[in-house]
């Protein structure tokens, strides 16, 4: 993984803490100051990994085109990139998850 990869990764993981802090925070807590933060960095959580997704996706094409033949190796190297370029967005979405999950406690609890 090269160094955009690891700064990708770095704003993943930032974001997924941030996203889960405030979320929990506006469970326990209710309030439209931290709804008004959970808003744009949910956003920011979602696009992250098609970013990662498409460098992940443009670095496997890359690799497997330039190995030269065609044969079951590169193919191979190609879906294995193309699944690893996947997993950001599986973590992420899934933190998503949860954080509204936990929003939706803080809805309930508004009222």
């Amino acid at each position: 993984m090269g160094f955009l990869g690891l700064l990708q990764l770095a704003i993943v993981v930032v974001l997924t803490f941030i996203t889960i802090g405030v979320a929990i925070s506006f469970a326990v807590k209710p309030s439209e100051a931290k709804l008004t933060v959970l808003r744009p960095l949910s956003l920011g959580l979602a696009f992250s990994p098609l970013g990662m997704f498409c460098a992940g996706a443009a670095v496997a094409t890359a690799l497997a085109s330039n190995a030269g033949v065609a044969d079951i190796r590169n193919v191979q190297m190609l879906l294995g990139g193309m699944a690893e370029a996947l997993v950001p967005g599986a973590i992420a979405y899934s933190v998503l998850a949860v954080a509204w999950a936990l929003a939706a406690v803080g809805f309930h609890r508004m009222k």
